[in-house]
């Protein structure tokens, strides 16, 4: 699951040479971008720090910057995940019987947090059918969150997936979702019309 924050720094050549320079001593819970790079002489240039926790805890690390023949910069990196617990309203969602080709009526799916801190959220679903929006956000403490599901399917079939919501320092949410997708029945009432 991957739940990372960014924020950048910048680095800055003072002198009158470039600057190449290389990251050392990287983690998978702070990681810099680019690993490497040259920052021509009296320019500077942006460094994103990813931090990529692996659960709820408090993680700190220094990450060291080697300038060839120049001296070592530090970089101390801190960060915090609280422990979330969300859980779904629903317990499933069925969208019924959905003609092919015509978009399903849009639904909401809730999601509490249940926790005095706020979380953070992104939702998976790789179903072409599915449109869930917002797919990333954060959830107030003790308040519910509602996402909207629209449905549309150019194929008959049982359809059948869950969404996945990702919680930073939590568990994994899953909702069912199920839709039958049929041919619409068209005909004409009056087989023979009179004039």
């Amino acid at each position: 699951m991957e739940m990372f924050v960014k924020t950048a720094l910048v680095v800055t050549n003072e002198g009158n040479a470039p600057a190449e320079f290389n990251w050392t001593n990287t983690s998978e819970v702070f990681t810099p971008y680019p690993l490497t790079d040259i920052v021509p002489a009296g320019q500077s240039k942006k460094v994103e720090i990813i931090f990529n926790p692996a659960g709820p805890r408090n993680d700190d690390e220094t990450l060291v910057m080697q300038v060839k023949d120049g001296a070592d910069e530090e970089v101390k990196c801190q960060g915090n995940v609280s422990p979330s617990q969300c859980v779904f309203i629903e317990k499933g969602l069925d969208f019924g019987n959905v003609h092919i080709g015509l978009k399903a009526k849009s639904y909401a799916v809730h999601v509490k947090n249940q926790m005095k801190s706020a979380a953070i959220f992104h939702v998976e679903c790789e179903d072409s059918e599915l449109k869930i929006y917002p797919k990333q956000g954060k959830i107030g403490a003790d308040q519910k969150f509602a996402f909207t599901v629209d449905f549309i399917s150019m194929k008959e079939m049982e359809f059948e997936s869950e969404i996945i919501v990702n919680i930073r320092g939590g568990k994994q949410l899953r909702l069912p979702i199920c839709a039958r997708v049929i041919q619409p029945e068209v005909y004409i009432e009056e087989r023979i019309i009179d004039f």
